[in-house]
């Protein structure tokens, strides 16, 4: 045994043959006796039916051990608590069978448990990646995009809300979306704003899931034909008189398609411009296709000549697609950013108004003046210069009111879309159990089903996404009660060398390849924990009471030291990140509210790493300190929601290798019951592997993606893949199918396509129109010459 203070790994054999919640007391009972001595319970072992301890200890404490610890720990006299007042069962139980020391093995990094970080309560409003942005020096200064998450739901009646706002520091107000505002500030006015008692969370930008890279593959080849629209084509069906819109964040190349694959008359709207004082958008790479690119051109492959609109917008910028929606259901407003650029120019306007008539009175009183002396001379100078200042000012202001006014009409134009491809889809920093900002409202005041106006319905097809495998969602099972959520429920089957249904382990899959149990040295993972819970809207409470959630959801990562079980066991496992005590509110209505818990952590070293939540679930939808009569206490549901991402997608995407879901699997706004989810099937008409599938929990009626679409397709010498061009051909589809005469609807059910089903042209339906066609277009012959129609007569 090494010497003085250092401590031992140690596993401990308990009494056994309990009914299993007296074992389960029984284990509890012992680690809280042998903590008193010590004792550092280890995390996520196999206990094997609480009959095991299994942690560290100090070297000299391992004699007192050794005898009946229920006399310890002892002082002088006698132990602190005689066995008399011990609890049942400890009172009745000699504790320790037997105590087995482990080594430590030398080639063995040994390292203690991470605890919870601890964050001031100054900055508790404020998200993780933000507090280690403000960390760094010199970044509290940088102007920087942040979203502001506001207490209450924003009322459209009511606009106090800006001014007790803008009273934390000085800010630009960008967007909003629902209670979400998005600001340009100096980074260290995050933490005036967090003072504001109605401020719930102040955090950067969410920003939507990345795509799958695109890579070289086999193509489905015969998509159009599989689809059934080569007939349609052959029917002169091409989507004419229909326009399509396809909303996404990478258009990148797209300018070398256009008067190409794509019709000359293709309307860009680029979003971005409408940020920037200058109104010009932000760079757009030309060296490669982008997503949104592909997924145009996919369209453009099943609707050739479909009117096309491709909305740019950025993927931290979410309200700018609630925006894109507005227009699309016929609104006539100006955003955020336009309304400041829009009075921008009318200020510029009046001063570049008042410089020219100074100047032009100078320049009057200046003609007048026939000295020719130096100085005179000089002014005249002077002047001519600044008049030609001035000029490039007047076309300066002038390229930027054109742009002002093509933008402007290029949005008001989305209102004519008949199909609209969004491809951006949020996993995180909004609800996806359909009461986020973008589902509530395709869900109501888009009014997709009817927009009023003469305009009709409009069938907005979402992308699933390419996050299959990276989410886990279900009840919160706690089924032994020990503090930690199951994520399986008893009767499913563990996997070989697995002991436990509260441990959920990380893998990878590379591009293109295989998934593996193992994480690269250097891999950064970012994991977000998200739930809803029901809040009692009848007691009258606090802001501060609700701000803290009444279930408290920790998620814990581990590694294990030796996945392979040859140096130590399996089960020892090492905590290296811990979430914050508080977690960020990022939705509220009257009588709920959703909260997320974000770890983002490194793997220091190659190896097998693991999830747990450890949970303090609420016995009622009321703060614990409303002491309600039992009769009045009433019991939320919580559904949490796991997803993990990477830092770098662009290696490949971590997984889940023990416990995913097909629930939550698809995210906002894919969770608005109106809009059809699309996801992306393989040549086989099965759906891909990376396609995501399964609404949430909540919602488990509306079962997700809706349909599926090819969308492994050659487009010229491009080679295209992801929901997102599955998500562009199946918009093709529809406009090529509208302009063949079928009957416009925003759900698509007349295809009568089972959920998950391949989108197909229905061929019932085909033969219906052929033999329309044919009848308006056959031609009769006249029985006799007298029958014929004589040439009218002047």
């Amino acid at each position: 045994l090494p010497a003085g203070d250092a401590r031992v790994t140690v596993r401990i054999d308990i009494p056994s043959g309990l009914v299993s919640d007296r074992q389960q007391l029984l284990h509890a009972q012992i680690q809280d006796q042998l903590q008193k001595l010590g004792f550092t319970q280890k995390v996520g072992y196999d206990n094997r039916g609480f009959t095991m301890l299994f942690g560290t200890m100090l070297a000299d404490r391992l004699p007192t051990i050794i005898g009946d610890i229920r006399y310890q720990p002892g002082g002088w006299l006698a132990a602190e608590t005689t066995i008399d007042n011990l609890p049942e069962p400890l009172r009745s139980f000699d504790p320790i069978r037997l105590v087995e020391v482990l080594p430590e093995l030398r080639d063995m990094a040994v390292s203690n448990d991470a605890t919870r970080p601890i964050v001031a309560p100054e900055l508790e409003k404020i998200s993780g990646d933000l507090r280690a942005f403000l960390a760094q020096e010199g970044n509290a200064a940088k102007p920087t995009r942040l979203e502001v998450v506001l207490y209450e739901p924003i009322r459209s009646d009511n606009l106090a809300w800006r001014a007790w706002l803008q009273s934390a520091g000085a800010m630009t107000i960008e967007g909003q979306m629902g209670q979400t505002v998005t600001i340009l500030t100096p980074a260290g006015v995050a933490r005036e704003i967090a003072a504001l008692p109605r401020v719930a969370s102040v955090r950067l930008p969410a920003r939507a899931s990345d795509p799958i890279p695109v890579t070289d593959l086999a193509t489905s080849g015969n998509a159009l034909a599989k689809s059934r629209v080569d007939v349609l084509h052959g029917l002169q069906a091409k989507g004419q008189g229909i326009t399509i819109a396809v909303i996404d964040s990478d258009f990148a190349g797209v300018k070398r398609s256009l008067g190409r694959s794509l019709p000359g008359n293709t309307l860009l709207i680029d979003m971005t411009a409408e940020r920037n004082p200058s109104l010009e958008p932000d760079a757009l790479a030309n060296d490669r296709p982008g997503r949104g690119t592909l997924s145009a051109l996919a369209a453009a492959q099943a609707a050739p000549q479909a009117r096309y609109i491709l909305v740019r917008v950025d993927p931290a910028a979410a309200y700018q697609v609630v925006a894109a929606a507005r227009f699309i259901a016929g609104e006539s407003f100006r955003t955020e950013a336009m309304q400041i650029r829009n009075a921008e120019l009318l200020l510029d306007n009046e001063a570049i108004r008042q410089q020219r008539e100074a100047l032009n009175e100078e320049r009057r009183v200046m003609s007048e003046n026939f000295d020719s002396e130096d100085a005179t001379q000089k002014k005249r100078i002077e002047l001519q210069k600044r008049l030609e200042d001035l000029q490039k000012r007047e076309t300066d202001y002038s390229n930027r009111l054109s742009r002002f006014i093509t933008l402007e009409k290029g949005l008001l134009e989305l209102k004519s879309a008949h199909v609209v491809a969004c491809n951006l889809s949020w996993n995180t920093g909004f609800a996806v159990d359909g009461t986020g900002p973008l589902a509530m409202y395709l869900d109501g005041p888009a009014r997709l089903h009817d927009r009023g106006n003469k305009l009709g319905p409009v069938t907005w097809l979402q992308s699933a996404g390419d996050t299959h495998g990276q989410s886990w969602a279900a009840p919160a099972w706690d089924s032994d009660g020990n503090g930690v959520l199951e994520f399986a429920g008893r009767t499913h089957p563990l996997a070989a060398g697995k002991w436990t249904r509260e441990l959920n382990f990380l893998g990878w899959q590379p591009n293109d390849g295989k998934w593996s149990p193992d994480l690269a040295a250097g891999t950064k993972i970012r994991l977000t924990l998200q739930w809803t819970e029901a809040q009692d809207a009848t007691v009258p409470v606090s802001n501060i009471r609700y701000r803290t959630p009444l279930n408290d959801l920790q998620p814990v990562v581990m590694v294990q030291r030796d996945p392979t079980g040859k140096q130590t066991s399996s089960d020892d496992l090492v905590v290296i990140a811990r979430a914050v005590p508080l977690a960020q509110m990022i939705g509220r209505s009257d009588n709920s509210a959703t909260f997320e818990q974000t770890i983002e952590f490194t793997a220091e070293q190659a190896g097998r790493y693991a999830v747990r939540i450890e949970a303090k679930l609420a016995t009622s939808t009321a703060p614990p300190e409303i002491n309600l009569p039992p009769a009045a206490r009433r019991k939320g549901e919580v559904f949490p929601r796991l997803f993990v991402d990477a830092a770098t997608p662009d290696k490949g995407r971590p997984v889940f290798i023990d416990f995913r879901t097909v629930a939550g699997g698809v995210a906002t706004p894919g969770d608005a019951r109106s809009v059809v989810a699309v996801g992306a099937a393989d040549a086989n008409d099965q759906m891909q592997s990376y396609s995501a599938r399964g609404s949430a929990p909540a919602l488990a009626l509306s079962q997700r993606p809706s349909i599926i679409a090819f969308d492994e397709l050659t487009l010229g010498n491009l080679a295209a893949r992801g929901t997102a061009t599955a998500n562009g051909f199946a918009a093709g589809i529809v406009a090529a199918m509208l302009s063949g005469g079928a009957t416009a609807t925003h759900d698509l059910h007349w295809l009568n396509i089972a959920p998950a089903g391949l989108l197909q042209v229905p061929s019932t339906w085909m033969e219906q129109r052929s033999r329309t066609i044919a009848s308006k277009t056959s031609v009769s012959y006249p029985a006799s010459p007298e029958a014929q129609p004589r040439p009218h007569n002047r």
